[in-house]
């Protein structure tokens, strides 16, 4: 019999979301060729601030925005070897927000909106008119896309209940502190720190930054009991909500928003950038860069170091796969920027193209690596080289 007889059906390749992106990850996405155009960063706040309209005219919440913008961003990361238009995969990214925060809206309803929302009620043109048949379709075929994207995963992070908790808690003022924090809360989701960040650490960014706007300080951080006995919480923010928010990430995401209001269309695009000049936001920048050196914080907390098995189990469509007789021409020789004879780019990024295997979708992380150590000893050879050495006599010579 030959191997080709021997080979097995292939394991099939699991995928799970990736749910947080470090800065490092960002920047190997965003390297590919169409995301270092001068005119990305422009058209991703052009389109985010499309998205924002086109809510608005249909009266969507905040929460089906932000999850919107999320699936917008990530799609852009990891699909930019695909040919789109960015407008039809916020179009299609708003419409799967939709059903997964159960604010059911038609495909024609988004896209019309897209184009309604500029003009008067009397220049409008309805849904339902056969104007947006195109762009419909071009939105539910791009639905799929969305979806795999995700890794049919629906979990997402939305800051703004989080900022209504802390300012009651804290007692802030609500016509400015508060309306503040929420404002860049919205604008935060311009900028890729949703995919790196907490719900809690968003939350405490855009409160500091509307505390730091609006020259106010948190109250005593010391607590009075029911018997007058006054308690020391122990920490910076006095809430049990945060306990274990991590410092670093908070600056880090101030300075992304801080450095957002420095782009030359923030007064167009943003809403704090409309409300307030750059010499303010560049005198609260040097103020934040000050307490970052007095606290010896570094620009970016997260790690500039990947592990190997945090990229493969946490995102590539590879993650899970088995070694079978017929995946064994990979090379084995590899560079600082690979992993496992893949680049990273290619690691992180989607991998639409596969010849062979199934595609499944799993949100467990823990039970995709229990499947993978199961039927690990099925596909996996387990072959052994050694030497030895071994005395070869010599050979007898011949009398003549």
């Amino acid at each position: 019999m030959t191997d080709q007889a021997n080979i097995g059906p292939h394991p099939s390749f699991v995928h799970t979301r990736k749910q947080f992106f470090t800065q490092q990850e960002i920047e190997i996405l965003s390297s590919h060729p169409k995301l270092r155009s001068a005119k990305e960063d422009s058209t991703r706040l052009q389109v985010v601030n499309l998205m924002d309209n086109m809510r608005q005219h249909i009266r969507l919440p905040t929460r089906t925005l932000a999850t919107g913008v999320m699936y917008y961003h990530t799609f852009r990361l990891t699909r930019a070897d695909l040919e789109y238009s960015p407008y039809d995969a916020a179009s299609a990214s708003l419409f799967v927000a939709c059903k997964i925060e159960d604010t059911l809206k038609r495909s024609k309803e988004i896209i019309a909106a897209a184009k309604n929302y500029r003009l008067s009620a009397a220049e409008q043109i309805p849904w339902d008119s056969g104007n947006f048949d195109a762009g419909a379709k071009n939105a539910i075929g791009m639905e799929r896309l969305v979806l795999e994207t995700i890794g049919f995963d629906f979990r997402s992070r939305v800051p703004q209940e989080m900022i209504v908790k802390l300012c009651k808690y804290w007692c802030l003022p609500k016509d400015t502190v508060y309306r503040t924090a929420f404002d860049a809360s919205l604008d935060l989701y311009r900028t890729y720190a949703p995919l790196k960040m907490t719900s809690g650490i968003m939350a405490l960014a855009c409160i500091e930054l509307a505390l730091k706007i609006h020259n106010v300080t948190l109250p005593s951080l010391d607590t009075t009991d029911e018997d007058g006995v006054t308690k020391q919480t122990g920490h910076r923010y006095a809430t049990p909500i945060v306990k274990f928010a991590d410092r670093g990430r908070v600056m880090e995401t101030v300075h992304d928003l801080l450095d957002l209001y420095e782009h030359a269309q923030a007064p167009f695009t943003t809403r704090l950038g409309a409300k307030y000049s750059k010499d303010d936001f560049v005198r609260i920048k040097l103020e934040f860069k000050q307490i970052m050196e007095t606290e010896n914080l570094a620009r970016y907390a997260s790690s500039d170091e990947l592990e190997s098995d945090e990229i493969k189990q946490n995102g590539s469509t590879d993650n899970m796969d088995m070694d079978t007789p017929q995946s064994k021409t990979r090379s084995t020789t590899t560079s600082p920027k690979e992993v496992n004879g893949i680049s990273k780019e290619e690691s992180l990024r989607e991998q639409t193209s596969m010849k062979e295997g199934t595609l499944r979708y799993m949100v467990d992380i823990e039970r995709a690596k229990h499947e993978k150590e199961v039927v690990y000893d099925y596909f996996h050879d387990k072959t052994e080289e050694y030497e030895v050495e071994e005395e070869v006599p010599k050979p007898k010579r011949r009398r003549q």
